[in-house]
């Protein structure tokens, strides 16, 4: 769970899905599902809204899912997001300059988290240097 009081309203202004946000973003690059419990709102959100553009179907799902009131939060290690944590540290007054620095926090924060989502940033995944 992310909660960026400022981006929600505009997050959800972009054409769909309507504006009854409920204070958070689901982000769905880490999500556990089953055809047995999602099966219906997934086809739903397939069915209801069009895909245009921006997250592709990550505004209409987050909001359909806070709507019926299915998320249950895990802890966000699970998907941490670099540009994210990137911005937390920027806002605590820690500048990265150099590629040495941008490898130390990548590996910092991939040492952190269960799942480090490069979501925004994938140019920067060589700078982990865990892949060849």
């Amino acid at each position: 769970m992310t909660e960026w009081s400022g981006l929600i309203p505009t997050f959800f202004s972009i054409p769909s899905p309507p504006r009854s946000w409920k204070g958070h973003i689901v982000q769905t690059g880490v999500m556990v599902l089953s055809p047995q419990h999602h099966r219906e709102i997934l086809e739903h959100v397939y069915h209801a809204y069009e895909d245009r553009g921006l997250n592709y179907e990550m505004r209409p799902l987050s909001h359909e899912i806070q709507a019926h009131a299915l998320q249950h939060w895990i802890d966000p290690r699970f998907n941490a997001l670099v540009w994210w944590m990137f911005l937390q540290r920027s806002m605590g007054g820690a500048q990265i300059v150099t590629q040495d620095e941008m490898h130390r926090f990548l590996l910092e924060t991939y040492r952190r988290s269960y799942f480090l989502h490069f979501a925004g940033a994938a140019n920067l995944m060589p700078l982990l240097g865990l892949v060849p």
